[in-house]
C-alpha cells in the first residue's frame, strides 16, 4: 500500500511539471527580451581574455608584487605578469603563432614556467622561462603531451 501511495505521487509530480515549465517560458520578462540584442562576429572577436596561472602552482611571485596571468590581448594568448599595485601587465612571452599560457612561477620567484604546444597540434609541452628571457623547453620530444602539476614541497 505505502509503495501505491508513492507512486501515485511521483506521477503527480511529473504531470504537473510540464504545466510549470509552460508557465515559466510563455511569459518572457523584458530584462530578459532586451539583454536578447545578437552580438556581430566582429563584436564578438573584439573581446579580450585573461586567466590566472595553474592555481596549484605559484600564481603570485615572490614578494607578491606581480601575479602571473594569460592573456590574448595581442590576438594570441601570451603570459604576463600583472603588477599587484595596478598597471599593464608586463609581456614575459611574445608568441605570435603559439598559444603560450602561464604555469607557475618557480619557488625562487625568479623564472617562471610557462605551457605552448607547436603550430595549434594540442602537443602542450612545458617551457621555463629563463631570467634573461629565453624559452627554453623542459619536455622535448615529439608526439607528447605534457602538463604542470606542482612542485615538491622541498622547492
Amino acid at each position: 500500500m505505502r509503495s501505491f501511495a508513492c507512486m501515485v505521487s511521483v506521477l503527480a509530480l511529473a504531470a504537473a511539471v510540464p504545466a510549470v515549465a509552460t508557465a515559466e517560458t510563455a511569459a518572457p520578462t523584458q530584462a530578459a527580451s532586451a539583454a536578447a540584442a545578437p552580438y556581430t562576429a566582429a563584436q564578438f572577436f573584439e573581446t579580450t581574455s585573461f586567466s590566472m596561472a595553474n592555481p596549484d602552482g605559484l600564481a603570485f611571485s615572490q614578494g607578491r608584487s606581480h601575479v602571473l596571468i594569460s592573456s590574448d590581448k595581442t590576438g594570441v594568448f601570451n603570459a604576463y605578469a600583472l603588477p599587484i599595485a595596478g598597471g599593464e601587465p608586463v609581456p614575459l612571452t611574445a608568441s605570435t603563432a603559439n598559444a603560450t599560457f602561464a604555469q607557475s612561477y618557480f619557488p625562487d620567484g625568479r623564472r617562471v614556467l610557462v605551457a605552448a604546444d607547436q603550430g595549434g597540434n594540442e602537443l602542450t609541452h612545458i617551457y621555463v622561462r629563463e631570467t634573461d628571457g629565453t624559452l627554453r623547453d623542459l619536455t622535448p620530444g615529439d608526439k607528447l603531451k605534457a602538463g604542470f602539476v606542482g612542485f615538491s614541497d622541498d622547492g
